[in-house]
């Protein structure tokens, strides 16, 4: 059984030859400080094989799962104090920390647990690039043709950003892909001083389709949040945030002018991912460059630094 690499810019998965993709995946992420490198793939559960690779499974997520009002049942059920019941649980079997919080007693709903908040810092530089969540973080070049793969689903930067009129400002610029996983700390910062230029939301899409060799697949299109910032030494930077498919709420916390480490907002219950494009005069560091290109993702924490302002940022005209 050989193993098949997917274009280095699809960048986080490589699947068995031979096997369902959905059930055995290699998901490599390497820590920064000891170069070692994990796999955290073939995690994904039967019941999402369920549905997402079996008819019945795709009639349940397109009748129920994946209407609006139950990610909105799903959401509500989460907010309340029966919730907090599942924390400790889920804190052990994701080997998740609580007592830094006060342990598990100390959370009145799940989603409470989940968002939980914390302080942070850096010492970074005014002009060095720091990372803006606790993430598995993949960068790459931003090149026509690029194409990001998010919770198993391709998108070109039009596709996230609803064809954001600001995409060619990053030409040659860097694309950084902040996935969270379940065990992080799920608030994210801004990378730089700053003020909001404009917001949008794109709300999901999830439906089967059936391709012309007759096999039916699942089409997913995740709900996004877009903003446009300009920053003091950033530049123009584009922030899109990716909810999950069932259940994840996306709040911003809505501040027009910002500081960096200011918190932007927050994911509840649900996977989630940051993207941020960033400039040409932007350098993210080797290391990271390096192992994105070998499709091998880097844990890095909010603050720490991950690049350089090699330039002042272009003038906007």
């Amino acid at each position: 059984m050989k193993l098949e690499r997917p274009h280095s810019q699809d960048g986080i998965v490589l699947t068995m030859a031979g096997t369902n993709d959905a059930q055995v995946r290699r998901v490599l992420v390497r820590d920064r400080a000891t170069g070692e490198i994990h796999d955290e793939g073939a995690t994904d559960s039967g019941a999402m094989h369920f549905l997402y690779s079996t008819p019945l499974g795709r009639l349940a997520l397109n009748a129920c799962l994946a209407r609006p009002w139950f990610s909105s049942l799903a959401g509500r059920a989460c907010d309340t104090s029966f919730s907090s019941r599942f924390v400790d649980g889920f804190a052990q079997k994701n080997g998740i920390d609580t007592s830094t919080w006060g342990g598990p007693s100390s959370f009145t709903s799940f989603n409470e647990f989940f968002a939980r908040k914390r302080s942070t810092s850096t010492d970074a530089q005014p002009d060095e690039l720091v990372a803006i969540a606790d993430s598995r973080l993949s960068a790459y070049p931003i090149t026509p043709d690029l194409q990001v793969t998010i919770k198993g689903s391709p998108y070109t930067l039009a596709e996230l950003t609803g064809n954001c009129p600001e995409l060619e400002r990053f030409t040659e610029g860097t694309a950084l892909v902040f996935r969270l996983g379940v065990d992080n700390y799920h608030r994210f910062v801004h990378v730089d001083d700053g003020r909001v230029l404009a917001r949008a939301t794109i709300p999901g899409v999830l439906r089967t389709v059936r391709p012309i060799d007759g096999n039916e697949g699942v089409y997913r299109r995740n709900t996004r949040a877009v903003t446009v910032m300009q920053t003091e030494h950033c530049g123009r930077v584009l922030y899109i945030e990716v909810g999950a498919t069932l259940v994840a709420r996306i709040v911003d916390e809505g501040a027009s002018e910002f500081k960096r480490l200011d918190e932007k907002g927050h994911f509840e219950f649900g996977g989630s991912t940051v993207i941020l494009l960033l400039g040409s005069h932007i350098q993210v560091d080797n290391d990271i460059l390096k192992a994105s290109a070998e499709n091998i993702e880097t844990h890095v924490v909010i603050g720490e630094k991950i690049g350089v302002i090699a330039s002042a940022p272009p003038r906007i005209h």
